[in-house]
């Protein structure tokens, strides 16, 4: 029966991370997409992308709770790898919470219109907006990976 739990809760948080990680990935490339004003698509393209509201990218906040319970089903809740992936998390979540989410919103708002200027007066600036969403999405994707060789190689483990 814990065996089952503990498969149940991985499996869970696997698909939070790849529903999580992925929206953000796909948020970074739209974003650099929504930079490209020079190719006639790309900004109808990115509006298609930020016009949905999308809620995937806070999985990653919650990412932790299922891969915790697991931990601490296997005992291994103070092992040094949990703590290693946590504080990945830590950085992850807070670049989604503080960058990529308010990014989306705003690309959201600045790609509305079609027929607005690449960056409308009193609209912030598009470029300046999609490069920090993309670069913030980068990270996260690099976090990602290293959270994953973590918990794969479960270092001191």
């Amino acid at each position: 029966m814990r065996d089952a739990l503990v498969t149940a809760l991985v499996v869970l948080h696997v698909v939070t991370a790849l529903v999580g990680f992925g929206f953000v990935a796909l948020s970074g490339v739209y974003a650099g997409t929504a930079r490209r004003v020079d190719r006639g698509d790309a900004r109808a393209e990115a509006a298609r992308f930020f016009a949905t509201r999308g809620g995937a990218d806070w999985a990653v906040v919650a990412l932790p709770a299922p891969g915790l319970a697991a931990a601490v089903l296997e005992g291994q809740a103070t092992a040094a790898w949990v703590a290693v992936a946590l504080g990945l998390w830590a950085v992850a979540a807070a670049l989604v919470v503080t960058v990529v989410h308010p990014g989306r919103r705003a690309l959201r708002t600045q790609l509305a219109a079609p027929d607005r200027p690449a960056d409308p007066p009193g609209r912030g600036d598009l470029r300046a907006t999609a490069t920090r969403t993309a670069r913030a999405a980068a990270v996260i994707d690099v976090v990602f990976v290293l959270a994953v060789l973590d918990m794969v190689y479960r270092p001191g483990h």
